[in-house]
């Protein structure tokens, strides 16, 4: 089983299992913590926008055509289906990533400015159709 094999083997005599309390969040301080929300936070802020539906999208490179026109069906699927407010969860992949892979900081500067044109002919300016949280990876 290769996650056994990658994963649990490696881990040595150590594994985290049950309830976990965290503390405090951990803070990278590379310019990008504002953008790593806590489920809880996430849950607030779909609140917050009033969203009646949330169509995630996690990826590890920068957005291309490919991505746009999902991301798009997707949330006019959503609107056909009768939803008012779908919100978009575009979740890029932090911390390890393949050592030919475009820089977070890099890719999260391009997801924003890509998003505003994706849907900036759909939306209006007043609505917040996209929230962008990384998830933060332990490896690879």
């Amino acid at each position: 089983m290769p996650y056994v094999e990658e994963v649990i083997a490696p881990a040595g005599n150590w594994l985290i299992g049950g309830d976990l309390e965290v503390l405090k969040p951990i803070k990278y301080n590379d310019g990008l913590d504002n953008y790593r929300l806590s489920p809880k936070q996430l849950r607030e802020e779909f609140d917050r926008r009033k969203a009646d539906a949330v169509f995630a999208f996690q990826l590890r490179n920068p957005v291309h055509n490919g991505h746009a026109l999902l991301m798009n069906d997707t949330r006019q699927r959503l609107l056909d289906m009768g939803y008012k407010n779908p919100i978009l969860l575009l979740h890029p992949l932090g911390g390890f990533t393949k050592v030919d892979d475009v820089p977070l900081d890099v890719r999260m500067e391009q997801h924003s400015k890509v998003i505003s044109i994706i849907f900036s002919h759909t939306v209006s300016s007043k609505n917040q159709f996209c929230l962008i949280s990384v998830l933060q990876s332990s490896g690879f």
